[in-house]
This record gives C-alpha cells, sequence and structure tokens, in this order.
C-alpha cells in the first residue's frame, strides 16, 4: 500500500487475530438467509475489471447483483491474491447481502452509482474500498478493519447501517474536488484523515470514540449538508494542522460538536465556529496552535480546560453553562459575554488581556483572578451580575480609560491580590462596588471611588484617591500623594489598630470649612501621618477638623473622626495631634506607627484621652506635660488641651484622669469615691484613685461633675448636685496639681 499504511503497520500486527476473526464472522454468515438463494460470489484473479462483468466472478455468467437472476442474493468476495495490485472498478448500482474486501492488493473502486448493503453489510478487511462517487446505503455495515484503507473522495453514505472505522484503521479523506455526504452513523475508533474539503452531514452523525483520532488540514472540517436531525460527538481527538491558516471549525451552515474528548490544535489558527460547541466531562482543548472561540457559544457541561500554548482569542460569542472555564493559556478577551453558570478561572502565572475598545465585554458569572489582568485603554468589562475576585497572587492593570463597570444590582469586586493603577491612567472611577478582602490598591493615577460600599483595601503608590459625594467608603490604609473626601462623603480606615492600618497622605482636602467639615475621614482606631510636603503647615487645619469631628465628646461631627472613640462607653480614647518636631523631641528618630518622621509632619493618633506624648499609655510624663501647660497657660494636645477648646482646664484633668484609671483597671473605684459612694481607705492608696482625690480638692465641683457626667453611670448621675456641697467642705491640701506614682 502507500505512505500512509506504513505507519499503522504495527497496530495492523497486534490487531491480525481480530482482523481473521471479523473475516470470518462476516463468510459465516453467507448463505444464512432462510428462504432464499444465497450465491457465494468470488473474484475470480488479481487482475483488474469490472463488477458488472460476469466473467470476473466465481458466479459468472452473473455479476453479483441481489435479483440476477430474479430470487437470487449474493455474498461477493474479493480475496483473490497475487503481487500485483488490482482494481475493481464499480461504476453503478449494486445490490448483495454481504461484500468482504480481504487482500492487500486488491482495491475496490465505486465511482457511481449505489451499493446497497441489504442485510449483513461489508467487511474492509484488507486491501482499500474507494468511494469516489455514488452512494453506499442499505440497512448492512460498512466496516474497516486494520488492515484496510478507506478512501473516500466523493459520494455519500446513507441508511440504517452502521459504518464504523475500527480501532487501528484508516479512513482517509483527500482532494477537495467532490462531495461527501454521510446520512448514517460513523464511528471512528481509528483513525481519520482528512486531509481537502469537508464531510457535510445530511441527517447523519459523526462519532470520534475513546480511542477515535481525526486529523484536519487547512481548510478542511465538518459541516451540514441538510436535514435537522445531525450530530458530531468527540470523545478521543481532534488534530488540527492548519499551518499558517486560519480554519473554521464549521462552515456557513454549521453543526454543532459535542466534546468530551481533546481538541488539539497543532498548528495554526482554529475558529470554534458561528455555533460553537457543547463540551462535556473530559473535554479539553489543547495544543501549540492559537483558539478563537468564535462567535457562537461554548456550552459547558462540565469544568473544561483552554491552554492551546499560542493563546485563546476570545472576540465575541459566549461561553455558558454549569462548568467552569479554566484559562490554561494567555486568554484575549476582546469582546464577547461570559454567561452565568460556573467560573472562570485565571490561575497563577497565566495572563489574560482585556483589549478592545468600547466592545462589550460582559461577565455575567464568577471570574476568579490569580494570574495576571491586563484591561487595556478604553476597554472596560461589564458586570452584569458577575462577581470578580481578585485572588491573593492576583494582579489587575489598568490603563486609561479603562476599568469595571456594572449593568446589575448587586456586582462585587473583591481584591485580595494587586490592582495597579499607572500614572498614564489618567482618572479612573470604582463604579462598581469593591471589596477589598486584604488586596492592594496600587495607585498612581487617580482613582476616584464612585461606587458606595466599597474597600479599595490597601492603597499605595505616589496617585490621589477621591472618595466622591455622597459615598461611604473604606480602605485597609491609605499611602498616597493625596486624598480628598468630598461633600457629605466618608472614608472608614478599617479597624486594626495596628501600625498596618496607619496612612500617609502628602495632601489631605475635606470638603467644607472651618468649623463646618462635609467631608468625613473615620480613622476608627488607626493613625495618620499628614506628611505635608511645605508651604501652608495644616496643622491648624487638621486640628479643627479633629475637634469639629469630637462635638464636645460625642464624636459625631464631621472632619476626622474615631468611631471608636465614639463607641467607646466610658469616652476614654480620642485623637491626639502633634507635630513632626513635637514627635521628635519627645521620641528622637523613632518612627510613627511604623512611618518615618520629620519636622514638617501632622501626627494623629487614635490613643488614650491625655496621652500627651502619642506613646500610647498614660504615664507620669503626661501628668507633667498638662501641669506645665495649666500651669503657664499653655494650648494643644502635647500640653493637655485634650479636647481642643484652647485652654488646659479641670475638663482636660477629667479626660487624663478617666483615661488613667481605665488604663490601670481602677476606673470603678474612682468613680465610687468621687461620686460618694464609697470614701473608706479600701483601694484608695491606687495612683489613679490617688490622683482623682487630689484633682477634686484642687479644682473642685466643677471638676467631680465633669468627671460624673463622663462616665455616666446612674447612681453617679444622681449625686452630680451634691458635689458641690461636699467640696465647700473639703480644704485645699496642695500647691501642685498631681502628685504620680508608680
Amino acid at each position: 500500500m502507500d505512505a500512509d499504511r506504513a505507519s499503522s503497520s504495527r497496530r495492523r500486527r497486534r490487531t491480525e487475530v481480530i482482523t481473521v476473526s471479523s473475516a470470518c464472522a462476516l463468510l459465516g454468515v453467507l448463505g444464512a438467509r432462510s428462504g432464499a438463494a444465497v450465491t457465494s460470489a468470488a473474484w475470480l484473479s488479481p487482475n483488474d475489471g469490472t463488477w458488472t462483468d460476469a466473467i470476473n466472478w466465481s458466479s459468472n455468467p452473473f455479476a453479483p447483483n441481489n435479483g440476477n437472476p430474479a430470487g437470487t442474493t449474493y455474498n461477493a468476495t474479493i480475496a483473490a491474491s497475487g503481487g500485483v495490485s488490482y482494481i475493481v472498478s464499480l461504476p453503478s448500482s449494486v445490490t448483495v447481502d454481504a461484500l468482504l474486501v480481504d487482500s492487500v492488493t486488491a482495491t475496490v473502486n465505486q465511482s457511481a452509482g449505489t451499493l446497497s448493503l441489504a442485510t449483513t453489510g461489508a467487511l474492509i478487511n484488507s486491501g482499500r474500498y474507494q468511494l469516489a462517487g455514488g452512494n453506499i446505503t442499505g440497512a448492512g455495515a460498512f466496516n474497516i478493519n486494520p488492515a484496510a484503507v478507506f478512501d473516500w473522495t466523493a459520494g455519500a453514505m446513507a441508511g440504517t447501517g452502521i459504518t464504523t472505522n475500527n480501532s487501528g484503521a484508516l479512513t482517509r479523506l483527500p482532494g477537495s474536488g467532490g462531495t461527501r455526504t454521510l446520512a448514517r452513523l460513523f464511528n471512528n475508533d481509528g483513525v481519520i484523515n482528512l486531509t481537502g474539503g469537508f464531510l457535510s452531514l445530511n441527517n447523519g452523525t459523526l462519532a470520534n470514540g475513546p480511542t477515535g483520532v481525526m486529523n484536519f488540514a487547512p481548510l478542511t472540517g465538518i459541516n451540514i449538508g441538510g436535514g435537522t436531525n445531525n450530530l458530531w460527538t468527540n470523545a478521543g481527538a481532534l488534530n488540527y494542522n492548519l499551518g499558517g491558516t486560519a480554519t473554521s471549525f464549521t462552515s456557513i451552515t454549521p453543526v454543532v460538536p459535542v466534546n468530551s474528548g481533546t481538541i488539539n490544535v497543532t498548528v495554526g489558527t482554529l475558529d470554534l465556529g458561528m455555533i460553537g460547541i457543547v463540551h462535556n466531562a473530559g473535554a479539553i482543548v489543547t495544543g501549540a496552535g492559537i483558539v478563537s472561540m468564535g462567535v457562537g457559544t461554548q456550552q459547558l457541561n462540565a469544568d473544561v480546560t483552554f491552554s492551546p500554548a499560542g493563546g485563546i482569542f476570545m472576540n465575541g460569542g459566549n461561553v455558558a453553562g454549569p462548568g467552569n472555564f479554566t484559562i490554561g493559556s494567555t486568554l484575549n478577551w476582546n469582546a464577547g459575554s461570559f454567561l452565568p453558570g460556573g467560573s472562570v478561572i485565571n490561575p497563577s502565572g497565566n495572563v489574560v488581556n482585556a483589549a478592545g475598545q468600547f466592545q462589550l465585554k460582559q461577565l455575567n458569572r464568577r471570574f476568579e483572578n490569580n494570574g495576571t489582568l491586563n484591561i487595556a485603554s478604553n476597554a472596560t468589562i461589564n458586570m452584569n451580575g458577575g462577581t470578580f475576585a481578585n485572588g491573593p497572587t492576583g494582579v489587575v492593570n489598568l490603563s486609561a480609560g479603562s476599568g469595571f463597570s456594572s449593568t446589575g444590582s448587586t456586582n462585587p469586586l473583591t481584591n485580595a491580590g494587586t490592582i495597579n493603577v499607572p500614572v498614564s491612567a489618567g482618572s479612573l472611577a470604582i463604579s462598581v462596588q469593591l471589596a477589598g478582602g486584604g488586596g492592594t490598591l496600587n495607585n498612581d493615577g487617580t482613582v476616584v471611588i464612585f461606587a458606595g460600599g466599597s474597600n479599595v483595601g490597601r492603597v499605595e503608590g505616589a496617585g490621589d484617591l477621591i472618595a466622591f459625594t455622597q459615598r461611604s467608603s473604606s480602605a485597609d490604609h491609605v499611602r498616597q500623594h493625596s486624598l480628598s473626601v468630598q461633600a457629605s462623603a466618608t472614608l472608614s480606615i478599617n479597624a486594626t489598630g495596628t501600625d498596618a492600618g496607619t496612612s500617609n497622605v502628602a495632601s489631605l482636602l475635606l470638603a467644607g470649612s472651618t468649623g463646618a467639615w462635609t467631608g468625613t475621614l473615620d480613622l476608627i482606631d488607626n493613625d495618620l501621618m499628614y506628611d505635608h510636603p511645605g508651604g501652608v503647615n495644616p496643622l491648624g487645619t487638621t486640628i479643627d477638623q479633629v475637634r469639629t469631628a469630637r462635638a464636645g465628646g460625642a464624636w459625631t461631627g464631621r472632619g476626622i473622626t474615631s468611631t471608636a472613640a465614639r463607641n467607646d462607653p466610658n469616652h476614654t480614647t480620642g485623637l491626639g495631634v502633634l507635630t513632626g518636631g513635637e514627635w521628635i523631641g519627645f521620641h528622637g528618630a523613632a518612627p510613627f506607627s511604623g512611618q518615618p518622621v520629620d519636622t514638617s509632619s501632622v501626627l494623629v493618633k487614635y490613643t488614650w484621652n491625655g496621652d500627651a506624648n502619642l506613646d500610647g499609655r498614660i504615664t507620669f510624663d503626661d501628668y507633667v506635660r498638662i501641669d506645665s501647660g495649666f500651669n503657664t497657660h499653655l494650648t494643644g494636645w502635647s500640653n493637655g488641651d485634650f479636647n481642643y477648646d484652647g485652654v488646659v482646664g479641670f475638663d482636660d484633668y477629667v479626660l487624663i484622669d478617666i483615661a488613667f484609671n481605665q488604663q490601670n483597671g481602677t476606673l470603678g473605684r474612682a468613680i465610687d469615691w468621687i461620686s460618694g459612694d464609697d470614701r473608706s481607705g479600701s483601694g484608695r492608696a491606687a495612683t489613679g484613685v490617688q490622683i482623682v482625690s487630689e484633682h477634686f480638692d484642687q479644682l473642685g465641683a466643677a471638676y467631680g461633675q465633669a468627671f460624673l457626667a463622663t462616665v455616666p453611670e446612674p447612681s453617679a448621675l444622681l449625686i452630680v448636685p451634691a458635689i458641690a456641697c461636699l467640696f465647700r467642705r473639703r480644704s485645699r491640701r496642695h500647691s501642685t496639681f498631681t502628685k504620680f506614682t508608680d
């Protein structure tokens, strides 16, 4: 045989016993039809001849053709052997019960007419059958065994019989000069080489079995020639060696393949067609070439991995179904939709490029990104009921005019990885609700938080962050060139109480004006460094923003606030403000909450009321500061003005004393003493209680009233009016305010 047969010689040796058994099985049915004269007709010699020439047959004077003579049926055998190849030509219609071709030198060449297989069918056990025109039909099977070749250049296979290309067998579909039509079931468990033209289905089924291999050359494929019941299934391998060409999976009127095997693009680009593919369990799309998703729908009934090394191009069409779509190589997403169903999974190390300016890229399902997503300029991923989860190793790189948009009701965008906004991106709006999830937003451009309820995570970089008007959003920290909070907007720094929650900005812009701020930065339990580069010192503005938000200790105003301070039932905490110079005077070169300090810095810390030096606790040093501030009429947090009213007075002593006793666990005893509930000596020696007693002596009833009003317990409120009388019976015993013992 020719070179195609050489590659399958080993398979033929392995299946030799099966071949003989199959041939004997066919011969065993010869003459089995009851009530009819069955004639065995054998080709007499290994010479060329025409089927209809009776002289070539052992049934001479009749060539095998059922009903010739009347009432006769035939089992035809072409098995003459010899050293020379020969051709049996079939140019006209014949009907037989059975046909056996079993000579390696024989070729049956059907160029026209119809071969009708009435009952048993045909077995091409060795040699070659060439269908170059006409039809093969009937109820009988057509089987190709491993030592045989079926060449199908033109013509049709129809009828209720089944064609089977057995494991190890070879079927070749060469040339493009004729039309090939399949109108029956064709089971392929061997190899089909489609090297030219198309195979058209006309109420036909092509089933590529688990051991089946179909090899496609450029500009070849499977299409529909007619009919409404056409099916192409793949449980084996479809190999596409397309050279430098782009070949469509289907033609103008396509058939929808059902794939549970492997689609392997070895070379070139494969377009998956206008209707798409149904992918079932076991489906894989792979190879060294390129896959274009087509404009149809890829129906995923099970999880499928697309991993062609040359990349995946999605220029339209849809991915649908309950299965996960795992991206195993670079996906170039220019247009198209991921419809509701399973997830899109971009694993670590993989890349998705979302390009195509102003072209619809719609996400209606979950997208799990642990690789890299690059969104090109003016490209937008529209969230329409879908979710995007940027995982711990996920990176999203944005460009000018790019990002995520929303037409659905709830479209969470979560970030546990990194989102990068370069300088070149300009101004971008987060218009889809973002949940930080412990991720980082690296912003060197301008990001506007437009979607209320967003958590932008850790915001880093040299860019500008804007909290849009009338929106509430949050961050893990903000370390940017500038932070702007517009009118009626609130940006909260998620509660951590650690250095990780410290924000650092060169410019802080809150909407509003002195005493009437309308934008809110809620530090909760975190700290802020205002590292302004120079110019007008923001210290006065910062203090006013804290004072306005403090609202007399209720912490209900706008400005720079602390929800943690507002929710503190004993009002022992607040926000302290120092300059960088003051910090350096207290602590030298030590960092402030993990951030380096210089003299231009303004520092805001969530801490105890009375923590004058912002070291996070109340000690002797803090009482020294408030005493000095009181005696020398100084102001500012570092000098004891803890309520920012511009005076160091008894209200400030109340704040530090309550916080100190809370810190030391003696607040309850101090309340009992100052309220008169318990004036016994029990616990009186505790430093905090002793200080409260002394300050009560020195500052009078107003101190006691303010103390109990700040820590509102029902029993304390009932006796506040009696404190003035109690104070009149006590004498001043100290010329200095605070005696402090550790």
